[in-house]
């Protein structure tokens, strides 16, 4: 089964479960998830919405920082550069010991010219890569390499 069949399979299941729990962020999230893998990123966008909204204010809810960079993704997908990083200065705001809001912050800096700005961000995730203790999953290569790679990129 490939990525594509894969998702399908799960998109339909997750539209069952979301006939039953329509308020479910997780649910939501996977929904955008699968739909961005199938390439429907306005469909994905709308779920991907909806999941941050409804996660918001649940505390400690481990989802919720995957959700913000979905949400990113799918707005660079799109083209929405600005919202993209709207997203993510959210994230860094709401978790700010989440290291990869810190890391694709930095991106986006340098994407913008702003190499100054991306490699403090860039040094801010990897430290929080190295002490970072929270539920949620993240990317554990900031701190050993994937940081340091991009402040050489962009100081080139």
């Amino acid at each position: 089964m490939d990525l594509v069949e894969k998702a399908d399979r799960n998109i339909g299941i997750l539209n069952a479960v979301l006939q039953k729990e329509p308020n479910n962020p997780g649910n939501l999230y996977y929904l955008a998830r699968e739909l961005s893998i199938k390439g429907a990123i306005v469909e994905a966008l709308s779920f991907a919405e909806k999941a941050i909204e409804l996660s918001k204010g649940i505390t400690s809810y481990p989802l919720r920082p995957k959700i913000f960079l979905l949400l990113r993704d799918t707005y660079v997908h799109l083209q929405k550069i600005d919202a993209g990083e709207a997203v993510l200065r959210e994230l860094t705001d709401e978790l700010p010991d989440y290291p990869d809001g810190w890391f694709w912050l930095g991106s986006h800096a340098a994407q913008k010219g702003h190499i100054d700005e991306a490699v403090k961000y860039l040094i801010i995730a990897k430290e929080k890569a190295r002490a970072y203790r929270g539920q949620s999953n993240f990317d554990s290569s900031i701190a050993t390499w994937k940081a340091d790679a991009a402040i050489k990129q962009f100081r080139q």
